[in-house]
């Protein structure tokens, strides 16, 4: 299926169309039933977590279940919640937030290491040769935290930073080959981690509000919603995902929050995630794909149709 791109004339305001790749959104789709769109594709096979986030799938180009691994339990193999699904070269690796560990699979979805992590992660991210990095949360604020992946043991502390909790919201990381961004989505920030110089920046972006709404839960006041999204790292520039009322807009920045270029999504999405290969959306029972390098360079007449 190819649609044409529209845009409403402007360099930096631009309203696109949207490309449906998996048809109705319901329990029988393949694409909900294997979460296909936070697939990881390594030669010719797709790798896919179950709508149960317990189970494990390696899938060929028809969309067929060659092999599945997981189940619900603490034994080898087993996982109480997936959180996430990477690779390094030939090596898979799943982390499960909820038992605190880390899953290392080759190709065939057979085990090939099995570690449990002391510390309680946020997030975490196997894309870099020989090390991880993740975010770390305490009481009184966040730290960045490097394993080896050969043991993720006594990880590193590349930067520790104190906070008051309700203003952390230290969510997702973006890793690049020099640069990790963490986000702080209950602000208008990101830290940013130079890997070669080991300092550390601010991405500050101005043209949100500097910390959403609170309302009082018994002694406490919480956010009543992010102040955005979540973001990503792509070439030289930072990709934020925000919402303005009822539509999802992408907001392109430079490493300072400087604004570039702005995209706003012409459907009303319900659910929207931000991933490496691009945006994923889901509304009236229909998932919505946007590819990443189109909405950034999106001069483009014809837009290309995702398959899996």
């Amino acid at each position: 299926m190819i649609l044409p791109l529209y845009s409403c004339g402007s360099k930096t305001e631009l309203e696109v169309a949207v490309i449906t790749v998996s048809g109705i959104f319901d329990e029988g789709s393949i694409e909900n039933t294997h979460r296909m769109w936070g697939a990881i594709r390594i030669g010719e096979f797709n790798y896919a977590v179950g709508e149960d986030n317990v189970t494990l799938h390696k899938i060929d180009q028809q969309n067929r279940v060659v092999h599945s691994v997981g189940g619900r339990g603490f034994g080898p193999a087993e996982f109480q919640r997936i959180r996430k699904l990477q690779h390094d070269g030939d090596n898979i690796y799943v982390f499960d937030n909820s038992a605190r560990k880390v899953f290392v699979f080759d190709q065939s979805l057979l085990s090939v290491d099995e570690f449990t992590l002391k510390e309680s992660v946020v997030d975490i991210d196997f894309t870099q040769p020989e090390v991880a990095y993740a975010t770390h949360l305490s009481m009184d604020g966040w730290s960045l935290l490097r394993y080896d992946k050969r043991t993720f043991d006594l990880p590193d502390y590349l930067h520790i930073e104190a906070t008051r909790r309700p203003e952390m919201g230290v969510a997702h990381l973006s890793v690049s080959n020099d640069i990790v961004l963490i986000n702080h989505i209950f602000t208008n920030k990101s830290t940013l981690f130079h890997r070669s110089s080991n300092d550390v920046s601010t991405a500050t972006f101005n043209y949100l509000d500097s910390r959403p709404p609170l309302r009082r839960v018994g002694a406490q006041e919480v956010p009543e919603r992010p102040v955005w999204h979540g973001a990503a790292l792509y070439d030289k520039n930072i990709i934020q995902l925000t919402k303005n009322d009822d539509k999802y807009a992408i907001v392109i920045t430079d490493f300072s929050g400087n604004k570039l270029k702005r995209v706003d999504l012409s459907e009303e999405l319900e659910t929207a995630v931000l991933l490496s290969s691009g945006l994923y959306g889901s509304a009236d029972k229909m998932i919505y794909f946007y590819p990443l390098h189109l909405l950034i360079y999106n001069d483009l007449a014809i837009w290309p149709t995702k398959t899996f």
